[in-house]
């Protein structure tokens, strides 16, 4: 399930959907956040070219993992509403790391 806002509360039932962005199926960067030991867990096993498949309120769409990166949880060009319609996925890096980390691992699909 996916909740609105990415509050430690929300997190702990599904992803959250950060404020200020883009909502499923309205143009823009769509951003989706989730503890990576739940409901983001699956973020680890996503690789280039992959199609993932959205279903929300109202409808569905297909995205296309185009990039998978490591940065900084500073680094806030990930919640960049501008550019194309797109869906950003981030959870804490590694995927399957236990341990608190400051690296966020960022998965960028664009809209099919």
């Amino acid at each position: 399930p996916v909740l609105t806002g990415a509050s430690g509360e929300s997190l702990a039932f599904g992803l959250g959907h950060v404020d200020g962005t883009a909502w499923p199926g309205a143009p823009g960067n769509l951003v989706l956040v989730g503890h990576r030991d739940s409901w983001a867990s699956f973020m680890g096993d996503l690789r280039r070219g992959d199609a993932l498949r959205l279903v929300y309120h109202g409808g569905a769409a297909v995205y296309d993992v185009v990039r998978i990166e490591v940065v900084q949880a500073s680094e806030a060009w990930s919640l960049d509403r501008s550019g194309p319609d797109r869906l950003t996925l981030i959870t804490c890096h590694p995927v399957d790391g236990v341990v608190p980390t400051h690296d966020r691992h960022v998965i960028t699909c664009s809209s099919l």
